[in-house]
């Protein structure tokens, strides 16, 4: 068995080997070809409407051209298409508090009725329990803190009502208090939203559709060999964006889902935030519910600058359409859109490293 085993690893790994010198010798070759085709165009030995190797049959190149201009095309209009509403999609949700979720009338009020309920319903009595108990306890330890009643302060009742009282407006009003910090979030991500547009705009970028135009209008003369080239980085560009795409839709919708899990228990840390001993627990939820704020925050940002990143390679090739110039920055957005993913996955956990949550 175990010779089995590592003879078909070995033969996985040869086909896996081949399969990599086959692409590499391809993305070789075409890059050659295609910087002869643009060696010989900048000489000027051939005029427009001419193909740069004076092929005898032109229908078939062109043919051919156009085949792959158009596989092209298909590749980047899918990846434009799905990074444009991947954006509008997390522009969107994320700009939502967990009472709006979904638009008005949307799944959002319901579930908010649901979680609301709960947390009054089942979660409230819990939480009054237990802050019945940090209550009494706070006042046991602030009559006997002083020697044993042989220094006694009469003013520890003041003191002492004042922080029940603190505490019972936080126990009463946690949806609100809560629901509060989503508000604020809902200002930062709006900002972050025109200003990533605004900038993208100020440097000369133009609309989503002037965007997509440019590139198209980059790539219209180029030849075969740089389209070849072009092939494989904008199939690879189309996965990662609709990689992109559909973790998008996994994170957002897992964080409101979680959101909503904090907010139904949200009574039982509150219980405990005016206590010093106790009190941990509920200053630790509140950074938790802060750290939401930041994670909506660094998913826009990640996609902004992976949407700026596009934007600059098509603005580069209106500038500069040579194969040397977008080929490089095709697989460098693959690799950035690579380091986006796992940054996206990894956004709640540095949120919290942020606020000191655990």
């Amino acid at each position: 068995m175990l010779l089995e085993k590592k003879s078909r690893r070995k033969r996985i790994f040869r086909k896996c080997m081949v399969i990599f010198f086959t692409v590499v010798v391809m993305v070789s070759m075409c890059s050659i070809t295609a910087f002869a085709e643009d060696s010989v165009l900048e000489l000027g030995e051939v005029t427009d409407g001419e193909t740069p190797w004076g092929w005898p049959l032109d229908g078939i190149y062109e043919a051919i051209r156009t085949m792959l201009f158009s596989m092209v095309q298909m590749f980047m209009s899918c990846a434009f298409g799905l990074l444009d509403g991947g954006m509008t999609y997390a522009t969107t949700e994320l700009a939502y508090t967990p009472v709006n979720y979904g638009g008005d009338g949307g799944i959002g009020s319901r579930l908010w009725r649901l979680v609301d309920g709960v947390a009054d319903t089942v979660i409230l009595p819990i939480g009054t329990i237990i802050f019945t108990y940090i209550v009494i306890y706070e006042f046991i330890t602030m009559v006997i803190d002083k020697n044993n009643f042989h220094d006694f302060d009469t003013s520890i009742f003041i003191r002492w009502l004042f922080k029940t009282a603190v505490g019972v407006y936080f126990l009463s009003n946690s949806s609100t208090i809560v629901n509060a910090f989503f508000d604020m979030g809902t200002t930062l991500t709006t900002n972050l939203n025109y200003k990533v547009a605004s900038t993208l705009v100020s440097t000369g970028s133009g609309t989503w559709a002037d965007t997509v135009s440019n590139f198209y209008e980059g790539i219209k003369g180029f030849g075969i060999a740089n389209l070849l080239g072009m092939l494989i980085p904008s199939f690879l560009i189309m996965i990662i964006c609709l990689v992109v795409y559909v973790c998008i839709y996994i994170i957002v919708i897992s964080r409101m889902c979680e959101i909503y899990l904090h907010l139904a228990v949200a009574p039982i840390p509150m219980a405990t935030i005016t206590n010093r001993e106790f009190g941990e627990s509920g200053k630790n939820y509140l950074k938790i519910i802060f750290s939401f704020i930041l994670q909506a925050f660094f998913i826009l940002l990640c996609i902004g600058l992976f949407k700026a990143l596009v934007v600059s390679l098509a603005g580069n090739i209106g500038e500069d359409p040579k194969f040397a110039v977008i080929v490089p920055q095709m697989f460098q957005i693959v690799a950035f859109g690579v380091c986006m993913l796992l940054l996206m996955f990894k956004s709640q956990s540095l949120a919290k490293s942020l606020v000191g949550a655990h």
